[in-house]
């Protein structure tokens, strides 16, 4: 059905993240007073344990290709992937691209939430702290973005040194770092003469 290069492309960590969200929801749920819920909150911040998205936020880009690659180009995966969508009451009738994303809009919803939910701490202190958990979920949601935004641009310079011809070895580093200055030239397709 599927290669093993194309399976890990799509799937491979998936599962790394289950315990952060699990940790992330209980949080939010069966909390009996404020006071608990943000004190779970503050220990949940202060574990920078949803840092460890980043991976997700990173690979996502690279995840939906290779999904969209694999139901395009594997009828035997596209019909499995419409039997769950449409027979597997858990996916709420959800496909893996709407699946997927759901970690990258989780995050920042959260922050906006607990924005919210600050406006109705009446208590100085528990207001001082929830002012601080919020603070540090924003920080975390800007630093995943960056990240995911990095990723992507990587990707690109990589994707465009694979496509190019006579593309200097030294385009990119291996520690993926983009060098500042790099000539670049115009090759007329025509005489086939280059221009800086």
């Amino acid at each position: 059905m599927l290669k093993i290069k194309d399976f890990k492309d799509i799937f491979e960590g998936i599962t790394e993240y289950i315990p952060i969200h699990e940790d992330l929801v209980s949080k939010f749920q069966g909390q009996r007073s404020i006071i608990s819920f943000i004190n779970s909150m503050e220990n949940l911040i202060e574990s920078k344990r949803l840092y460890e998205y980043q991976s997700y936020f990173t690979t996502y880009e690279k995840r939906m290709s290779a999904l969209k690659h694999c139901l395009e180009n594997y009828p035997k995966f596209l019909q499995f992937h419409e039997n769950s969508v449409n027979q597997v009451p858990q996916l709420n009738r959800k496909g893996l691209d709407q699946l997927f994303i759901s970690p990258i809009q989780r995050i920042p919803r959260y922050a906006l939430l607990l924005k919210e939910l600050s406006k109705y701490i009446t208590d100085p202190v528990e207001s001082d702290k929830m002012s601080r958990i919020v603070k540090e979920m924003c920080k975390m949601v800007q630093f995943l973005n960056i990240a995911k935004h990095k990723s992507e641009q990587n990707e690109m310079l990589f994707m465009m040194q694979r496509k190019g011809n006579n593309c200097p070895p030294d385009f990119l580093l291996a520690e993926r770092i983009k060098k500042t200055k790099i000539a670049c030239f115009m090759v007329d397709p025509n005489n086939g003469k280059t221009s800086k």
